[in-house]
């Protein structure tokens, strides 16, 4: 955390490190070669079959009179939209998207490795949320605890099992930033969402142990406390 730790102002400490998972790093790298090895394995199919057919077509041709209809490539076809949508489903990313990324995979899939490991520093202060991204170029995001509105989180499949997901941070005037690969997401979630509350509303000691940290709750007594209260002093059944 060396960038972020220059970047502190006077006053300003960290609450907490928002570490990529490593893990995480890994599985999605070997995503991206799957649908690499889907493609060469469809391509292998369709050559394959088509090879075999015409063997066949020619083999009874010679031996027989009768005419040969073999459907050559329906079965590849089957076999590889099915493995697309497996790996849509895994992976939760558009599939050319995927294909795209899978064919420049030697070479991508070591930069990302490298970048996501070693350019990347994510933090929460007592002011700011702060990220930053690269290693040869760098880029520096930051925003202050009053402008966040809101905190979600998002998981694929590989995400729920192995408890890594997408942040997003939406700010006062509706910009959302995503924080990729994070390390038990829902736990950041919840600790940004608390401190946005906590920075939002004035609490006293007691309410900070004893109430949880929930804006849209606050808001609500508040429009309680403003409304006029109706005594009435008519009894049961009257």
């Amino acid at each position: 955390m060396k960038y972020i730790d220059s970047q502190l102002l006077n006053g300003e400490h960290i609450v907490r490190i928002i570490p990529i998972s490593k893990r995480a790093v890994f599985i999605e790298a070997g995503l991206m070669f799957l649908p690499f090895l889907v493609l060469v394995s469809v391509l292998y199919v369709i050559e394959t079959g088509l090879l075999g057919a015409d063997y066949v077509q020619q083999f009874l041709l010679d031996y027989s009179d009768g005419k040969v209809d073999i459907t050559k490539q329906q079965a590849a076809i089957v076999t590889g939209l099915l493995f697309a949508l497996f790996v849509k489903l895994v992976t939760g990313k558009p599939i050319f998207e995927l294909l795209f990324t899978s064919l420049f995979a030697i070479v991508v899939v070591p930069a990302f490795i490298i970048t996501k490991l070693y350019g990347n520093e994510r933090a929460l202060t007592n002011m700011r949320l702060i990220q930053k991204t690269g290693i040869i170029r760098t880029e520096f995001w930051d925003n202050t605890i009053e402008r966040i509105q809101k905190s979600v989180y998002s998981q694929s499949i590989m995400g729920k099992l192995f408890n890594y997901g997408e942040v997003v941070v939406t700010d006062a005037r509706g910009t959302e930033h995503e924080l990729q690969l994070v390390e038990k997401p829902a736990e950041i979630t919840k600790l940004l969402n608390a401190q946005a509350g906590r920075r939002s509303f004035t609490k006293s000691p007691l309410e900070e142990v004893l109430l949880p940290e929930d804006p849209i709750r606050h808001e609500l007594n508040d429009e309680a406390a403003a409304k006029p209260q109706i005594i009435s002093d008519s009894k049961p059944g009257d």
